[in-house]
């Protein structure tokens, strides 16, 4: 087609580069007098689809050759596919299908997989692709793909990725249905084995005056749509104004910096673009992506404003809190500082009380042992005292005794009209005795009086 271009570029992901990880991304273009197609293919990131990167070349492929040989179909005929382009384009859908699949068998009896080429593949994955079941996993991909002829124009599309078109008067509109089920980092696949259902379709007549198409690293690397829109309007303006060639090398050139500083992932863009827009349409798209980047650094100056005022009083009240805490330490050391005075003289008085019961115990001990010498012939007295005390009463108790059992004695013998053995005198006598035995006990050794009577006895 003489009246558009057509591209499709695909780059490694910043992110990709760093890891050492191929390219997962492809994209391709085509165009002719009747037709003009573009595609691009997004490759499974998970370790268990080791062949993802051929996956989506096939598919790009797939799609291409099955898009030229449906559109020469529908032209031959004369089929008016609108009457039921959902039909039409799922038996296109499942001519990609088909051929992708064939591709990927015609792989795989080629480069059968390897222990080396599935030691990062779970275990599940793994022992399904040796024993051959679901092999074409390995090959997973998702599938963007547009078409523009001269008398309508279609799209189709399984996964994530965005497609965007441009209308005649500047306004931006995404034609193929979202799918819900395609969330975060899960999407539906061409490798699904529903993969034909879960295709969405797109068919107008009237044809846009660009179509704008990326797999989901471009649309991760801006906040929202309309900051992605800008993008697309910026590309059909340079193609517009410029042409391909510099259109074409502005693209090559800003893909690297955009994943760079946005998604990280691997980018592709492809797009068929109107190359006869007028000069004022042009001045349009200008406008509008100065006004939509005006509004977005407005938004952008707005959030920081708001930020700014929600820093503002989150530091307030942390002001107000440090204060708070700040007068309660202070309130908390100065009595602390009261505390250490107070300790301080309690230490003061009992290292005085101490130092003084210290001197007073060596003054003590000192005195006890000056006089420990001196005390001790005292103490040896009265104890000797004692002993004798103790000796004399039992001696004088014995004597008592003896003279009580005499007296019983003399008694007996006086009421019997027999002599006494002992008389008074001599009862006398040997108590005086025993009297000076007592008091010579320790000087001479004397035996008891007890003895001396039993001697008087004997003698008797």
């Amino acid at each position: 087609m003489n009246t558009t271009y057509d591209f499709a570029f695909s780059k490694q992901g910043y992110n990709h580069i760093k890891s050492g990880i191929v390219c997962q991304d492809s994209s391709g273009h085509y165009s002719d007098d009747s037709m003009a197609v573009v595609v691009v293919a997004d490759g499974h990131g998970s370790d268990n689809y080791p062949r993802t990167d051929k996956g989506s070349s096939f598919a790009v492929e797939a799609t291409i050759t099955a898009i030229g040989e449906f559109v020469k179909t529908v032209e031959d005929n004369a089929i008016d596919i609108s009457e039921d382009s959902d039909s039409y384009l799922e038996q296109l859908a499942k001519k990609i299908l088909a051929n992708w699949y064939e591709a990927v068998d015609a792989d795989l009896k080629k480069y059968p997989f390897s222990e080396e080429e599935l030691s990062k593949v779970s275990d599940k994955h793994k022992k399904r692709y040796m024993s051959g079941q679901r092999q074409e996993k390995a090959y997973g991909t998702t599938l963007i793909a547009a078409c523009q002829t001269n008398n309508y124009w279609f799209g189709l599309q399984i996964g994530d990725g965005k497609c965007v078109c441009i209308s005649q008067d500047g306004s931006t509109y995404e034609p193929i249905p979202w799918d819900d089920d395609c969330q975060a980092n899960i999407t539906t696949s061409i490798c699904d084995s529903e993969a034909i259902e879960e295709f969405r379709y797109c068919f107008m007549k009237e044809c846009p005056v660009a179509t704008l198409m990326g797999t989901d690293g471009i649309d991760d690397s801006y906040a929202n749509s309309e900051e992605m829109y800008v993008l697309y309007r910026s590309i059909l303006a340079i193609f517009a104004e410029h042409g391909r060639e510099t259109g074409e090398s502005e693209i090559r050139e800003f893909l690297p910096g955009l994943s760079r500083k946005g998604s990280g992932d691997d980018v592709s863009i492809a797009g068929i673009v109107s190359s006869t827009l007028p000069i004022s349409f042009i001045e349009v798209l200008k406008a509008q992506c100065e006004y939509s980047n005006a509004k977005a650094y407005r938004d952008l100056s707005d959030r920081e404003v708001t930020l700014a005022a929600e820093k503002h009083e989150y530091m307030l009240s942390v002001m107000k809190k440090a204060k708070a805490n700040y007068e309660f330490c202070v309130q908390k050391v100065t009595e602390a500082q009261e505390a250490i005075a107070i300790a301080q003289r309690t230490l003061e008085d009992a290292i005085k009380r101490f130092e003084a019961a210290e001197t007073a115990l060596s003054s003590a001990v000192t005195f006890y042992q000056s006089n420990i010498i001196s005390e001790e012939p005292d103490k040896v007295a009265v104890e000797m005292a004692t002993i004798v005390t103790e000796h004399t009463v039992k001696e004088t108790a014995t004597m008592e005794q003896e003279k009580v059992v005499t007296q019983d004695s003399v008694y007996e013998a006086s009421v019997m009209g027999q002599p006494a053995l002992i008389e008074t005198d001599e009862v006398k006598t040997a108590e005086e005795e025993y009297t000076d035995n007592t008091v010579c006990t320790h000087e001479e050794n004397t035996p008891p009086a007890t003895e001396i009577i039993q001697v008087a006895d004997n003698d008797e």
